[in-house]
């Protein structure tokens, strides 16, 4: 039981780990989804304060300066050599970081003008566009901008963020103009609750998840454990009363056999035969019942002896058969070619399984029933089959045959008294000789039962 409980807790401290590593993983998803959040707010602020700023310092003229943007491809040699304008390199551009299309540079290239006239980027104006665009984004946190020189020295700053404080996660810095000559930064402080509202949720609630398995297990544990003692007790109890009616039995066996000894008078003497009949029909039950009661983990201690399996079978049936003249059974003893004379095997454990298996062909059938024993073999074993014409089995009830107390009663047929142990202790039984058992049965037809054990053939006489 020490090894269960240690298993379960195992896993329930991995399903617990599981889980924090999974909320860790998504927080920093989070974190990541975040900064990429922020740094799209702040690119966007720098675009609004650049139009901002080159819509108050606009030029009167309309037509001074003119923007044409012609790609090289497009122009002929001699309009490249006489070319006055700036010369973009997309490539170098995008190794610089300044920007990934050409709206990103022709925007840098607008700041490099502005810087030459002197026009520096206002930082307060930055400030507010960065606040409403992250407030834009739902982006609670605190921030701040810095515009920096070439040498990323802070010249001037804003926001509730400085940055002189300690603490701060998240830092971008975006480059103004192509020639590295001034910068903006911008500082976040992450507030907690964001990325943490629902996964704290998440994790409480998969700890009071982990808890209440627990309790449940250990509640289950010990009800499981309480029910176990009291059936081992009870069967303890079961198992010892039922072994304590063999002694009886067995003297009442012996009283019989000695008083027909001396009987003389044929009535009585059959009426003596008979009882011992049922004295031995009894015993077999329980010897069944004591098989089954038997703990899993016990080996079978098997006695094998050499037989003639059709004698012993015609021996069984005549037994048995005599319980019950109101059959007027017809029995036939079927061998083939290949049916060994002598086989080796157990043969009270093989005789109880004869016995059940006949009984029930004579208790679950109809007067005149025809039961028929066939002994055969082949290379892999040799296989005894009991057929009978009786009432036949339900198909569905054919996948609980061998269950202990299972029995059946089909409909419009008389009760036949019993307690559903015969055809699990045949099942039990033939496991333990390292058999099988097959059934094949058709309702108003009849039932077939085989047993198949491992050949061990002596040889036949001459």
């Amino acid at each position: 039981m020490k090894r269960e409980i240690g298993i379960v807790l195992f896993a329930l401290l991995a399903l617990l780990f599981t889980q924090g590593y999974e909320l860790a993983y998504r927080y920093h998803q989070e974190d990541e989804d975040m900064k990429e959040e922020m740094k799209d707010a702040f690119q966007a602020a720098i675009r609004q304060e650049l139009s901002r700023r080159m819509h108050d310092n606009r030029i009167k003229d309309p037509n001074n300066p003119k923007f044409i943007i012609r790609r090289a491809q497009d122009m002929t040699p001699e309009e490249r050599a006489n070319l006055k304008g700036d010369t973009i390199q997309l490539s170098e551009a995008r190794e610089k970081g300044l920007g990934e299309s050409l709206v990103d540079l022709l925007q840098h290239r607008m700041q490099d003008g502005l810087l030459a006239d002197g026009r520096e980027p206002r930082i307060k104006t930055l400030d507010s566009l960065f606040t409403l665009q992250m407030a834009k984004r739902e982006l609670r946190v605190e921030t701040g901008v810095a515009l920096l020189d070439s040498s990323r020295q802070v010249i001037a700053s804003a926001g509730r963020l400085s940055p002189d404080d300690r603490g701060i996660p998240i830092s971008l810095i975006e480059p103004i103009g192509t020639q590295g000559l001034r910068y903006v930064q911008a500082y976040a402080k992450l507030s907690p609750f964001r990325p943490f509202t629902y996964m704290l949720f998440a994790l409480i609630l998969s700890g009071v998840l982990v808890v209440v398995a627990c309790g449940t297990f250990f509640y289950l544990l010990h009800k499981i454990n309480k029910a176990h003692r009291e059936l081992t007790e009870r069967e303890r109890a079961t198992h010892s009363a039922i072994h304590d009616l063999k002694s009886p039995l067995n003297t009442t066996y012996a009283a019989i056999d000695l008083i027909a000894l001396t009987e003389k008078d044929p009535a009585r003497l059959r009426l003596l035969d008979e009882g011992k009949k049922r004295l031995r029909g009894l015993t077999s039950t329980i010897e069944s019942m004591l098989s089954l009661l038997k703990q899993p983990a016990r080996e079978a201690h098997l006695t094998y002896e050499t037989i003639d399996p059709a004698a012993f079978a015609q021996r069984i049936y005549d037994e048995v058969a005599s319980l019950h003249p109101d059959k007027h059974a017809v029995f036939h003893l079927e061998k083939t070619p290949d049916t060994p004379r002598l086989v080796e095997t157990d043969p009270v454990r093989l005789e109880r399984c004869l016995r059940n298996l006949i009984e029930n062909a004579l208790n679950y059938s109809d007067e005149h029933v025809r039961v028929a024993i066939r002994i055969a073999a082949d290379r892999k074993g040799w296989h005894l089959s009991v057929s009978d014409t009786g009432w036949g089995i339900p198909r569905k009830a054919i996948r609980r045959l061998g269950q202990q107390f299972f029995r059946i009663n089909p409909k419009g047929k008389p009760h036949v008294a019993g307690y559903g142990l015969g055809l699990s202790s045949v099942y039990l039984l033939v496991k333990e000789m390292g058999g099988q058992t097959r059934v094949e049965s058709q309702e108003r037809e009849g039932s077939t039962f085989t047993l198949s054990f491992p050949l061990t053939l002596h040889k036949q006489s001459a």
